[in-house]
């Protein structure tokens, strides 16, 4: 039974079609992460199709002509042994690689579908036996009557892109369809720093709108700045109401954003994957036209629009997409807060008609006084009444407008009061967290420990920090930080919650891409390691060889008189000093064997080991071999204390810098090759200089050699990994500084570690 089921699985393997969703950006980027996981969705309904997911992550690795040849060589690599039967791509970079590279063999016989591209410009020139699907077709004329109604005075439209390829397509379609419009002074701020986007905004004109073009790639002091991040750089200077085309944006906290005519990255995915089954189920790819503007709505933010006093009613639009709709503090409770107002009233009524009587019964109070002190009475009520609506309407403004989940919760954890990002969170309404508790949303394996906080809450009036898994609508979990105060009643606690489940996620993703990455640079030099043991084993081995060779001819030949005493005194003597020396060849081979295998250990915890242990271990594997190509290795160990470090990384890093040495003086036929390693110390730091004179590298590529996949190695086994994983180890791992600069006829390499 089981060998039925392997072949039918193999078969399925064989006989399906093989797809290739490549992605133009990142997995982080949420424009690209909902796209792909719609199209992956929208095919796995298909049991024939192979699905394989790509992502390019443009955004952070700049297309050239290098990085793309390494990238073309990784997938032709990792997909050598599959037909890819069909590629479907999003947004213009991916399209863009794929037209460039489809007539190599790994493209050759695909058929391309596309989703979410902005260049219009193709629809004329593509193959449509090869190619169909989405465009992203913005609609500036939309946009633009949205921007009129937004302001009845407009005068000035500014334009916000990311100085990237996607970014001047979208402004050129813009500058087209506004070339005709005047009277509005149009303003185009195509900026790959974020800093002068700022700066250019900061006397905007106050009859203004801001349009958002494309802002996933802004930089600041040379660091990618995070889209969520940037656009609340921008609201921090602009103060007017800013229009977006993408969907996923127009519900953004801590934002200006209104809305827009957008393209929803969701339906555009789900659209291109829908023509990959309709070609599956036998339509073929020249009768599958393309699509334009199928996935565009116009998306308003009520509770951002009304903060600019603005109705939805005003913007003369039928039948909006309307997010974030506009239930305020007020409206759901206006029934409780009238009746306390009504209350209020009544008790000072009440209170007034006493005093009335009191002033009636007292004969000796005049008319005047009586009239005096009911207009007093009347005054206070109507200044009691202000300010009870007063402090309302800023309690439910604070409340409802932070972007973390507030609650109020009874000592035995009931919900008293939730606010609206709460909901957003988990997905509960609030009729819904009234019949629970947060005892009741937390997992068996977190419940102790949530109620042992509480107590701590009750003890000691408040706790910071705490991290658990909270249930939400669906069933699922999410993690969440979580501050608790006691309130000043002693009967209830306040809560703050915070949703990390996306910065916890990303910190585990990038920490196992790092881990892979360091794995496979011991990998590559798990071989050269390899290659240095066989030469250091070459020189023992054969003397071995040689010692019993002389000792088989010896008796071979009969030149041992064994009736003699003296002879065979010698010919003892002799056989045990060959043996020693056997043995203590035996030892080495058996040292060498050790280090190699202690090299390869992983660190389980940091140690304190002297600062030249780890070059001496380098030294001992790698030393015959620099010896055996005539390379001189000088040492000057100026400090010898001991720090605190993962050594077996430290080794391999050092091991790294001296193999780069050695390949740079063999490509270079260099002569007279010497390395130095010092070690010293100053105020701050201890130091490891490893310097050479094999003539540097030249300055226009210096700063790149720590980029993942970048090498000078002009030799088959470059990686380009091995000085990208060094500075990880060094400045990630133990706390460290890397870096290098061109010395007289050479390069050095410094490793600091502070005192």
């Amino acid at each position: 039974m089981k060998i039925i089921v392997y072949m039918l699985l193999i078969c399925t393997y064989v006989l399906g079609q093989n797809v290739l969703v490549l992605n133009s950006y990142s997995p982080t980027s949420r424009w690209s992460k909902e796209q792909s996981e719609a199209i992956v969705e929208t095919l796995k309904v298909d049991k024939r199709l192979n699905i394989f997911v790509e992502f390019m992550d443009t955004k952070a690795f700049i297309p050239t002509k290098k990085t793309e040849q390494n990238l073309l060589n990784y997938y032709v690599n990792k997909y050598k042994k599959l037909n890819l039967d069909i590629v479907i791509t999003t947004d213009d970079n991916a399209i863009n690689f794929v037209l460039r590279n489809k007539k190599k063999k790994i493209f050759k016989n695909s058929k391309f579908f596309f989703s979410g591209v902005n260049n219009l410009k193709l629809a004329k020139i593509l193959d449509k036996s090869k190619f169909t699907g989405v465009f992203e077709e913005k609609n500036p004329l939309a946009n633009l009557k949205l921007a009129k109604n937004l302001k009845k005075n407009l005068k000035t439209i500014y334009f916000v892109g990311d100085n990237t390829i996607t970014s001047h397509k979208i402004i050129e379609g813009y500058k087209k369809k506004y070339k005709t419009q005047k009277n509005i002074n149009f303003i185009y701020l195509d900026y790959s720093n974020i800093e002068e986007v700022i700066e250019q905004l900061h006397d905007y004109d106050k009859n203004s709108v801001l349009m958002l073009m494309v802002f996933a790639a802004f930089n600041k002091n040379n660091e990618h700045v995070n889209e969520i991040l940037a656009l609340e750089y921008i609201t921090n200077i602009y103060k007017n109401p800013m229009i977006t085309h993408d969907k996923i944006y127009t519900n953004l906290p801590n934002t200006n954003i209104i809305g827009g005519d957008c393209i929803d990255s969701k339906t555009s995915g789900k659209i291109a994957a829908l023509d990959i089954l309709n070609y599956m189920n036998g339509t073929q790819i020249k009768n599958i036209k393309f699509k334009y503007t199928e996935g565009n709505n116009l998306y308003i933010n009520e509770k951002n629009l009304n903060r600019f006093g603005i109705q939805i009613k005003d913007l003369e639009f039928k039948n909006p997409m309307v997010i974030n709709k506009n239930n305020s503090f007020f409206i759901i409770y206006a029934i409780w807060i009238k009746a306390f107002i009504t209350l209020l009233i009544i008790s000072f009524t009440s209170i007034f008609i006493f005093f009335k009587v009191q002033q009636i019964r007292a004969l000796n109070l005049s008319n005047k006084k009586i009239q005096e002190l009911n207009n007093n009475l009347e005054n206070r009520v109507s200044l009691q009444v202000k300010e009870i609506k007063k402090s309302t309407m800023l309690f439910e403004k604070i409340f409802n407008t932070v972007k973390n989940g507030i609650a109020i919760i009874d000592l035995n954890s009931n919900f008293l009061l939730v606010n609206n990002a709460y909901e957003k969170i988990t997905g509960f309404s609030k009729e819904e967290f009234y019949k629970t508790s947060s005892l009741e949303l937390t997992t068996s394996r977190s419940k102790k420990k949530s109620i042992k906080i509480l107590k701590i809450v009750q003890k000691k009036g408040f706790f910071h920090g705490y991290v658990k898994q909270h249930i939400i609508k669906d069933g699922n979990t999410i993690d969440v930080l979580i501050d608790f105060a006691l309130m000043p009643d002693k009967k209830s606690i306040l809560v703050v919650t915070k949703d990390i489940t996306i910065e916890k996620k990303l910190k585990k993703e990038q920490k196992k891409r790092k881990e892979e990455l360091l794995q496979q640079s011991r990998l590559a030099q798990m071989g050269e390691m390899i290659s240095m043991i066989a030469h250091q084993w070459r020189q023992p081995l054969g003397s071995i060889g040689s010692a019993i060779i002389g000792m088989k001819l010896q008796l071979k030949n009969k030149k041992i008189d064994f009736s003699k005493e003296e002879e065979v005194e010698n010919y003892l003597k002799s056989t045990h000093i060959r043996y020693d020396e056997i043995g203590e060849y035996v030892q080495f081979l058996s040292t060498t064997i050790d280090d190699f295998r202690d090299f390869f250990k992983p660190n389980r915890e940091k140690e304190f080991v002297p600062i030249t242990a780890p070059i001496k271990k380098a030294l001992q594997i790698v030393l015959t071999s620099m010896q055996n190509k005539h390379i001189e290795v000088k040492t000057d160990y100026q400090s010898n204390d001991n720090i605190l470090i993962y050594q077996n990384e430290l080794t391999q890093v050092i091991l790294n810098i001296l193999k780069n040495s050695e390949d740079n003086f063999i490509d270079k036929k260099c002569e007279n090759r010497k390395i130095i390693i010092t070690t010293k110390k100053d105020k701050n730091n201890y130091m490891i200089l490893i310097s050479d004179n094999g003539g540097g590298i030249k300055p226009k590529i210096l700063p790149n050699i720590f980029d993942p996949y970048f090498s000078t190695k002009n030799r088959k086994n470059g990686t380009g990994l091995g000085l990208y994983m060094s500075k990880i180890i060094i400045e990630e791992h133990n706390e460290g500084k890397f870096g290098v600069k061109n010395i007289d006829k050479g390069i050095e390499f410094a490793i600091l570690f502070k005192i």
